[in-house]
């Protein structure tokens, strides 16, 4: 963590990644937000941080075919050995970012990569034929919603419109502590029609939740 050669950036993302658990599936819009970066900053961070050895890339292909299927982020809180498949650290420092080109993805959401601290991959993440930049496994997959798009239908169902950005806020920390956002939404809809909400007493969204 006080590795000079990473920029402070580097070393505030870096210090992120590792609050998650092991087996968090990241979704690259909420961590831009978290970090308060827009998409090239990002990708820039996360490629010093894979330059380094903080964080590596494992590929996972098809024993008899040999066909890509996907890839698994290993975060480590020191410096690693050389990553396995890309060579030395010092040739990613000057490897401009690939183009992806576009491919057929595996079945969990196409802007997710899980996170390891350790050596041994986790379940692959659908991956497109031709290396893609950070976290960027397809170009052409289904609109997928981000955090913001994710609070506004938990908003729509939950039946007390007020303390908005409040809400908000706990709502992305929710995210963060590892609840999944389409458990949140059907749960407020639940409540929408408890007996509770029916009779009038009914939370305010930011305390429900906490």
């Amino acid at each position: 963590m006080r590795d000079k050669r990473l920029s402070i950036e580097a070393r505030g993302l870096l210090a992120l990644l590792m609050t998650y658990s092991d087996e968090w599936v990241f979704i690259k819009e909420h961590l831009q937000e978290i970090a308060g970066i827009g998409r090239d900053k990002f990708e820039r961070v996360m490629g010093e941080l894979i330059s380094e050895g903080y964080v590596e890339r494992v590929l996972t292909r098809e024993a008899e075919t040999g066909k890509l299927l996907g890839s698994t982020w290993v975060i480590r809180d020191d410096r690693g050995p050389e990553i396995q498949g890309f060579g030395s650290t010092e040739a990613l420092k000057n490897r401009p970012p690939a183009e992806p080109t576009p491919g057929k993805s595996a079945p969990k959401n196409n802007n997710r990569e899980e996170k390891q601290k350790g050596r041994t991959p986790l379940t692959p993440q659908g991956e497109s034929e031709k290396e893609p930049s950070l976290f960027s496994e397809d170009p052409t997959p289904p609109k997928k919603p981000n955090v913001s798009e994710l609070f506004e239908r938990f908003w729509k169902e939950y039946p007390k419109k007020v303390g908005k950005p409040s809400a908000k806020k706990n709502f992305c920390r929710a995210l963060s502590s590892g609840a999944d956002a389409e458990a949140i939404i059907a749960g407020a809809r639940r409540y929408a029609q408890s007996d509770a909400v029916q009779r009038g007493f009914v939370k305010h969204p930011q305390g429900w939740l906490t």
